[in-house]
C-alpha cells in the first residue's frame, strides 16, 4: 500500500539532529502502533505485528514502512509574536530543544515578551504546510485474519486522522491523504466506527478553505481553564507509564489522550475544505494508574 500524504499544518519532527526536521519511517511506524493500540490491540498482538524483543519469544515485524518522494514547501510557517498570555502561546511559545540552553526548535531567536520584539524562526526545524511525501506500508508475512483486520483498520485510521512530530496533540504535524478524501457523511461514519472502539469525538459543523485557519481555531479551544469552562480536564497528570506515552524529565507528565486537528473534507463539488476534529483515545489505554487517579471521569469530549 502506497499513499501520498500532504501536511496541512506545520510539522516539527526531528531526527538525529534535533534542529533539523526529518520525516522518518520510525515516526510513521510509531503513529501506526499508537492507532493499533488504541483500537484494541493487546501487548501480545502488538508484538506479533510490529515485532518484540522478549527474551522468551522474540519476533520480527510483519510490516515494512518506507518514506519516499518528499517534496518540501518553500513557504515556512512564521508564527506571529507570542507572549505567554496570548492564545497563540499554546502553539508557538518555546518548543525547547533538548540541550536545555534556552534554544528552541521553532525559533533561532525567540520573541521577547517585554520588548515585544519579534522572533526569527528556524526554518530547517520545520516541515511546512503543503509539503508532501509518500508512505509505503507492506506486509511481509501473513497473520491471523482478525489481527490482519485490526491492522488494516489501524492503517486506515492513521492515514485519515494521524499526525506526527512535536505537539501533534495540539494540531501540529497533521496530514491529508487527498486520494482517500471522504465526504463529511463518510468521515462521520468512520468516526462512529472509532467510537465503537472506545474513542470519543467532536467534529465541528463549520469548515474553511484554509487548513491553517482551522489550526488557529485550536488556539481558542486550548486557551483558558478547561476545568472551569467545561467541568472536565484537558490533560491528565503523569501518574505512571501508560500505553499512551509518558514524558520524563523536568516536567513529567502523561501524554494527552486528546487530539485537536484540522481534517480534510470532500465537498459535493469535489473540492476540499477543512473542519476541526477533536478526538479522545479510549479510556482503556490510559492505564489503571490514570483511571484510578481520576475515578469519576477521564473523558473531556
Amino acid at each position: 500500500m502506497k499513499t501520498q500524504l500532504r501536511f496541512i499544518t506545520p510539522c516539527f519532527c526531528a531526527g538525529a539532529n534535533q534542529y533539523v526536521a526529518e520525516i522518518r519511517p520510525s515516526s510513521i511506524r510509531g503513529e501506526l502502533r499508537w492507532w493499533f493500540r488504541c483500537l484494541g490491540g493487546t501487548h501480545e498482538q502488538e508484538n506479533a505485528v510490529f515485532g518484540g524483543t522478549s527474551d522468551r519469544n522474540p519476533t520480527s515485524s510483519t510490516i515494512l514502512v518506507r518514506v519516499s518522494g518528499i517534496q518540501l514547501s518553500n513557504t515556512p510557517y512564521v508564527p506571529p509574536f507570542t507572549s505567554p498570555g496570548q492564545p497563540e502561546a499554546y502553539h508557538n511559545y518555546l518548543l525547547t530543544a533538548p540541550n536545555d540552553k534556552g534554544q528552541t526548535r521553532m525559533w533561532k531567536t525567540p520573541p521577547d515578551d517585554k520588548s515585544k520584539k519579534k522572533g526569527a524562526i528556524r526554518p530547517e526545524s520545520q516541515i511546512s504546510p503543503g509539503s508532501a511525501f509518500a508512505v509505503t506500508i507492506r506486509k511481509t508475512r501473513a497473520v491471523e485474519t482478525k489481527l490482519d483486520e485490526l491492522l488494516d483498520w489501524s492503517i486506515e485510521s492513521m492515514l485519515l486522522f494521524g499526525s506526527i512530530g512535536y505537539r501533534k496533540c495540539r494540531g501540529f504535524g497533521a496530514w491529508c491523504a487527498d486520494e482517500l478524501l471522504l465526504t463529511k457523511t463518510e468521515l462521520t461514519s468512520k468516526l462512529e466506527k472509532l467510537e465503537n472502539s472506545g474513542f470519543f469525538h467532536k467534529f465541528a459543523a463549520n469548515s474553511n478553505d484554509d487548513s491553517m485557519t482551522v489550526f488557529r481555531q485550536i488556539e481558542g479551544q486550548l486557551k483558558g481553564d478547561k476545568m472551569q469552562q467545561t467541568g472536565l480536564r484537558l490533560f491528565h497528570k503523569a501518574v505512571n507509564k501508560t500505553p499512551l506515552g509518558y514524558s520524563h524529565g523536568k516536567s513529567e507528565r502523561q501524554a494527552s489522550a486528546v487530539y485537536f486537528r484540522p481534517c480534510g473534507v470532500k465537498t459535493n463539488a469535489g473540492a476540499i475544505q477543512y473542519s476541526l476534529l477533536t478526538f479522545q483515545a479510549p479510556d482503556i489505554v490510559l492505564g489503571d494508574p490514570v483511571k484510578n487517579a481520576y475515578p469519576d471521569n477521564t473523558r473531556i469530549i
